[in-house]
């Protein structure tokens, strides 16, 4: 188990002062804590980004532009899956006895459909 690293009142001041500014990656890196504890530690002082760098991040690459339709615009749950059918020459391989394997178990089929049925 490992135990919780406490922040001290230099992070804590730096924090405060970078916060607004900085990825919470850059800082995490920089305290040596996950981004997931920066941002907790900066839910609890009552933080936020800054409204440049919010701006600033909209320009960022991976992010919907103004205007963007997405692929799925008025479809409504998950698309249905379709059950793709085997061709004809793999439904034909599929009941030949050549691909069984164990070799008893395609003798004895072969024996029961060459007698009609019975097993004995």
């Amino acid at each position: 188990m490992s135990r919780i690293k406490k922040w001290t009142r230099e992070e804590l001041y730096e924090m405060t002062r970078l916060y607004p500014t900085f990825f919470n990656k850059a800082l995490a890196e920089l305290f040596g804590r996950s981004p997931k504890a920066v941002a907790v530690c900066a839910a609890r002082l009552g933080l936020k980004k800054s409204e440049a760098f919010i701006e600033g991040c909209k320009q960022l690459p991976g992010r919907f532009q103004k205007g963007h339709i997405p692929h799925n615009k008025g479809a409504r749950g998950k698309a249905p899956k379709k059950a793709a059918k085997p061709d004809k020459a793999e439904s034909e391989h599929l009941g030949s006895l050549d691909c069984m394997p164990n070799p008893f178990l395609s003798k004895r089929i072969k024996r029961l459909r060459n007698s009609g049925g019975s097993s004995r």
